[in-house]
């Protein structure tokens, strides 16, 4: 018994080889299947897409306001200064959104350094 190919028996099957209704029908199922899916994904893109756009179109203004609310409470002084070399060097720290990125800063060091959260060892 050898490993070689023999190109004559090789020849014979591809001669006689006939396509079965069977495979056909399997073909043309797949096919259809295949269809289907890329279908429904385009639908559903098409969706997300309308959805976000139609989001945006009708919750637009709220996001504005509530955006340009944020933007204003986070960006209060607590405490004025006179001098304005004060003012400029405790910015990062006189705001409320300074003291509240500070206190989360904090907050998550504490907890990491008690938990151990990260250290390896």
């Amino acid at each position: 018994m050898n490993n070689e190919r023999d190109l004559i028996l090789q020849q014979l099957f591809a001669d006689t080889y006939a396509p079965l209704p069977v495979d056909e029908f399997t073909i043309k199922v797949m096919q259809r299947t295949r269809a289907l899916k890329i279908r429904a994904y385009v639908l559903w893109g098409l969706a997300a897409v309308i959805a976000v756009f139609a989001a945006w179109y009708l919750y637009s203004g709220f996001v504005l306001q509530l955006t340009n609310f944020i933007t204003h409470a986070l960006s209060i002084e607590l405490v004025v200064f006179d001098s304005d070399w004060v003012r400029w060097v405790l910015t990062p720290i006189n705001t409320l959104g300074g003291l509240l990125a500070l206190t989360y800063t904090v907050v998550r060091r504490f907890r990491r350094r008690v938990t151990c959260i990260g250290y390896a060892g």
